[in-house]
């Protein structure tokens, strides 16, 4: 299926690429950009020939949030409260689309992410980044909340409530090398070898049992919001019986007495 604001590619046997397509706009999140990846979405999400997703941007940024441009002209509609909530509704949608597909994201983080483009980066699971990548919840500094797209729910998860309310509240960019200090980032490395690194972890997945993938990464997600230890451990129990079963176990096992 054809797309023009996103390019989807098979990099490989059982990995594919999402690129954000609007260079020229530093990759804004377009209308028609929020179709695109809910539909890319949701065919990844049945696609069990796609193991992982790398993401990026194409050109010098990653996303630089919602199209403002755009986004003046809708609000100039006259039913704009109703409208508005259904756009907020198609956005969100990507977010947890991101979430729930199989596939764990790698974000090969180019450029700048501001506002809806932080929190892409916040959705993904690994996070690499080159030197001059800023992370920006730009949000409040054009008369909203910082609190969209899943922020306010990722980031104090991600790096702690302390830190989190300090940027969503300011406003202001955090670095590579301070996002990595955080443990936002997994790693920072020069743009030549940004495509290479998340191959390498994209290999490194790859190598791992398909049903192993798509568990642990169904764990984190009920890791995230469990009410309990017990809880989270009996979704455990279940994923390795599962695994078990199935001859995931069997396979992992030899393959690692192999590599020894």
């Amino acid at each position: 299926m054809s797309y023009t604001e996103i390019r989807v590619e098979e990099v490989k046997k059982g990995l594919k690429k999402i690129t954000l397509n609007r260079p020229d706009q530093r990759n804004a999140i377009s209308l028609k950009m929020v179709d695109e990846l809910n539909r890319a979405l949701s065919e990844l999400h049945h696609d069990r020939s796609c193991r992982v997703v790398i993401m990026t941007g194409e050109g010098k940024g990653f996303c630089a949030g919602t199209d403002l441009k755009e986004m003046n002209e809708f609000n100039k509609q006259p039913n704009k409260l109703e409208e508005m909530w259904h756009l907020q509704k198609r956005i969100s949608d990507v977010i947890q689309a991101m979430r729930s597909i199989p596939q764990p994201i790698i974000c090969a983080m180019n450029g700048a992410a501001a506002g809806g483009g932080a929190s892409f980066v916040m959705a993904t699971d690994v996070r690499v980044a080159v030197p001059q990548a800023k992370f920006i919840l730009s949000y409040i500094n054009v008369g909203m909340t910082s609190a969209d797209m899943g922020s306010s729910y990722f980031l104090p998860r991600l790096i702690g409530m302390s830190r989190a309310s300090e940027l969503m509240l300011t406003g202001r960019p955090l670095m590579a090398e301070e996002a990595k200090s955080f443990g936002l980032i997994a790693m920072v490395v020069e743009p030549e070898l940004l495509m290479a690194t998340a191959l390498e972890y994209a290999d490194s997945m790859l190598k791992k049992s398909d049903f192993g993938l798509r568990l642990t990464k169904e764990m984190i997600n009920s890791g995230m919001d469990a009410g309990s230890l017990s809880n989270q451990i009996h979704v455990e129990n279940r994923g390795q019986c599962v695994c078990s079963a199935i001859g995931s176990f069997d396979q992992g096992t030899q393959g690692f007495a192999s590599r020894k």
